[in-house]
């Protein structure tokens, strides 16, 4: 199975969870059949629905724990009918949603001391920041860099998430970088 074929495959799967709950109304169980190997490794997944160009719901795991395969099948109901921003998604819509979906690489820790030293060891639109302290913790995924583009603000608003202050900063913050390989359904 190739990139382009896997790739496919997901969105199938994320589009097969949705259309599945509009029909019966209720949250599907994961389906008994076999799946690629490469679908069945474990993964994190973030899924997202637009109507257009606005955002109409998503959901994600950002670590991996599950096969990739059940994590999109899960995120894709989540983002469709229990993203606490929207209503569920109605039958209606449905025809006009676009699916995107975002793979996550596991985290990995970056080790800093200092604030600065974390704004100038990250990649804009490239790293997903992960930031904890002391029970706290929120995370920010690479296409956050499209609303904020300024490594500073994006550190500064991951904090305000998190529940902190803008200028907070400890040597005992736990922060974690990892990546997203992209893919979404062509524009209806």
């Amino acid at each position: 199975m190739n990139e382009t074929e896997q790739r496919r495959a997901l969105l199938g799967l994320a589009r097969e969870a949705i259309q599945t709950a509009l029909v019966t109304g209720d949250r599907p169980t994961f389906p008994e059949r076999s799946f690629p190997e490469i679908l069945s490794r474990p993964g994190a997944s973030i899924v997202t629905l637009r109507l257009g160009r606005d955002l109409r719901g998503s959901a994600g795991s950002f670590t991996v724990g599950r096969p990739l395969c059940v994590d999109i099948w899960h995120n894709a109901w989540r983002a469709a009918f229990s993203d606490p921003r929207f209503a569920p998604l109605r039958a209606a819509e449905w025809r006009y949603v676009n699916l995107q979906l975002s793979l996550l690489t596991p985290s990995r820790r970056v080790r800093v001391w200092s604030e600065a030293r974390l704004v100038k060891k990250l990649r804009p639109k490239v790293d997903g920041l992960t930031l904890e302290y002391q029970g706290s913790r929120a995370t920010f995924p690479p296409s956050v860099w499209e609303q904020i583009p300024d490594p500073k603000d994006f550190v500064a608003f991951l904090k305000l998430k998190a529940g902190l202050t803008a200028d907070f900063w400890s040597r005992n913050i736990r922060i974690e970088r990892y990546h997203a390989t992209h893919c979404a359904e062509v524009e209806y």
